[in-house]
């Protein structure tokens, strides 16, 4: 698999390698991200799928900054329980970081 994402990534900069350096550049960076994602997916896998649903649901809420209270009353849940989720979802996925959540739901396409 890692093989077909590397002759995908070659022959596309090979495609690209006579437009302009700022096309170049952008692709790169989207190269970049592609493969920042795969090796997300793949280190994260298993333990995301032990996620329940609900935490899952919960997670772009979180992402796009949502509080708990706004989450709650979206999700028709107690305050309590998505303050819990958030602490089941940092404690399962070892976020100490906001943006470390935030990487992982746009790997997982939730975002």
């Amino acid at each position: 698999m890692i093989a077909y994402y590397a002759n995908l990534i070659y022959a596309k900069y090979k495609f690209l390698s006579h437009i302009d350096d700022h096309y170049l550049e952008l692709s790169d960076r989207t190269i970049d991200r592609i493969l920042e994602d795969k090796k997300l997916i793949k280190d994260y896998h298993s333990t995301f799928m032990r996620l329940t649903d609900r935490e899952r649901e919960v997670i772009p809420l979180i992402v796009y900054g949502y509080t708990s209270a706004q989450i709650a009353e979206q999700l028709f849940i107690a305050r309590s329980t998505v303050e819990t989720h958030r602490k089941n979802i940092n404690r399962k996925l070892k976020i100490k970081y906001s943006y470390q959540l935030v990487r992982l739901a746009q790997a997982f396409d939730l975002v």
